[in-house]
């Protein structure tokens, strides 16, 4: 490459770097020290498939500072229009079954967040979650259907014929006993729990409860107190 002055987004020295790596064919090794890194202007698509790999891109890191604000991965998409239609997707994960294939066990996840503690917690102000969802403060907000923080969406159209169907599923697989599945800090500023808005028979007309009745253990500010549910209504 002595007479290559530049190769792509390269200097030569670079390129060598890179291309020196005296690895087979298919497994080359790129190293860089930090803080130099590779810049890449434009679209880069990695395709792998089909493949029994267990993964196509990996990242790890090992953040050392005390107080570092660290992202494994980064991404941060400006939208510089009007933004007539369409919409913008930051990290968009899709688990799609192909056609023609049968699933007959298994999971499939669009996105997955997970937290994980090796080492030792020891803070009242730590907080653990698996994912986080944050509307921003900034701009100006003249007309909205909504905003929300989080959005559970179905376009399914078929039926079913065993097993149930849930907007979410909560479950608890450990051993640790959670205080609430839910909690809710409003700073006095939420006005309802919840709105129903044409929900069909899930939200139906007075009566009188009956039968069996059941309590639902609920704080408000600390107090425990109970919704009462029965079994019949007249």
């Amino acid at each position: 490459m002595s007479d290559i002055t530049q190769f792509g987004a390269f200097t030569k020295p670079t390129a060598d770097k890179l291309l020196a790596t005296g690895t087979a064919p298919g497994s080359q090794v790129f190293s860089v020290t930090s803080p130099d890194f590779y810049r890449f202007n434009g679209m880069t698509k990695f395709i792998n498939r089909p493949t029994t790999d267990a993964f196509v891109v990996q990242v790890k890191s090992e953040p050392t500072s005390t107080a570092a604000a660290h992202a494994g991965v980064e991404s941060t998409v400006d939208w510089k229009a009007a933004g007539a239609s369409g919409y913008l997707r930051a990290v968009q994960g899709v688990a799609r079954l192909k056609s023609t294939f049968t699933a007959t066990g298994g999971t499939l996840i669009g996105t997955y967040g997970q937290v994980a503690v090796d080492g030792t917690v020891n803070g009242s102000g730590i907080f653990l979650a698996a994912n986080y969802s944050l509307i921003e403060d900034g701009g100006t907000y003249t007309a909205v259907n909504h905003v929300c923080a989080q959005w559970l969406d179905s376009h399914l159209t078929k039926t079913v014929t065993a097993g149930r169907k849930s907007f979410q599923y909560i479950s608890n697989n450990g051993s640790t006993t959670f205080n609430q599945v839910s909690y809710i800090y409003g700073g006095n500023k939420i006005t309802y729990w919840a709105a129903f808005d044409t929900c069909g028979t899930m939200v139906d007309t007075g009566g009188t409860l009956g039968g069996t009745l059941k309590k639902i253990a609920i704080s408000i500010d600390g107090t425990p107190y109970y919704l009462i549910a029965g079994t019949t209504v007249s």
